[in-house]
């Protein structure tokens, strides 16, 4: 905050003075001091930018070995930028991630879980001009995660486009929160049953259950626009549900809540 107040402190000083010459020599000062003051905003910003574009784009490496895990409990907080998460079967290690922009993490053990927390780097705005343009955009996360244990899956994005391919991982809850987002998920093949719970604003999800896998979904929403696939997920009561829910060896249950955002589900 320094800085941003040492920056308009000059600006003030320079703004005094302009004024003080004008009057003084009888200047019209008016006509060179907004169109300086622009010029001076307008390399600032942009000076700005282009130092941050490089802060964010530096790439970060995260290894997490698994250290006698029996469960994993993952969260995700990302905020502006690409977020790509898949499996990684066989890995010797239970999280393996670039991260464009920097990571930081905690994580603990509870009685043979280990509980992980994955998030953006907290950046500190100031008054300074360069700091009212956003480079957050520019940051890529792509985030491997191991088949070799059951995993808990939380993710609270903000306005990211974000892919999710779960496809061959052992999930067995996944809650995503998301707001001005695009967010593609790819739900397990083969991880018995997984509890499915999505909340979004103003976001498009697209969320993908593959074939052999069974579902029973529950949307709740108010402006949204939901698309679910009858034709493999039938409405039954106030559910979308497979004919075989039941009796799957494999299955879904989804929970969806939506602001204004869609939702599509097949």
């Amino acid at each position: 905050m320094r800085r941003g107040q040492l920056f308009w402190g000059i600006i003030l000083v320079v703004f005094g003075l302009a004024l003080l010459v004008g009057n003084i020599f009888e200047i019209n000062i008016w006509e060179y001091l907004w169109p300086l003051i622009l010029i001076g905003l307008g390399a600032a910003i942009l000076w700005g930018t282009l130092r941050r574009r490089d802060d964010e784009t530096f790439s970060e490496t995260f290894v997490l070995p698994f250290e006698g895990s029996e469960r994993a409990r993952i969260k995700v907080q990302y905020g502006a930028g690409k977020l790509t998460v898949h499996g990684d079967p066989g890995a010797a290690d239970l999280i393996a991630g670039n991260f464009s922009g920097g990571v930081e993490h905690t994580e603990r053990q509870e009685n043979g879980v280990t509980v992980v927390t994955l998030r953006s780097p907290v950046r500190h705005t100031t008054m300074w001009p360069w700091d009212w343009a956003d480079a957050g955009s520019h940051r890529k996360w792509s985030v491997g995660l191991s088949d070799r244990v059951p995993l808990d899956l939380e993710f609270e994005t903000g306005a990211c486009d974000a892919y999710l391919n779960l496809a061959s991982l052992p999930v067995k809850s996944l809650r995503v929160q998301t707001g001005a987002s695009s967010t593609v998920i790819r739900l397990p093949e083969r991880a018995g049953q997984t509890d499915v719970r999505l909340e979004s604003g103003a976001a498009s999800m697209e969320v993908r259950v593959p074939e052999g896998v069974a579902a029973r979904i529950v949307t709740r929403g108010g402006l949204a626009s939901n698309a679910v696939d009858v034709a493999r997920f039938p409405r039954t009561g106030e559910a979308y549900q497979s004919p075989d829910y039941d009796t799957a060896a494999n299955r879904v249950n989804i929970t969806v809540e939506t602001g204004v955002g869609s939702v599509d589900i097949r």
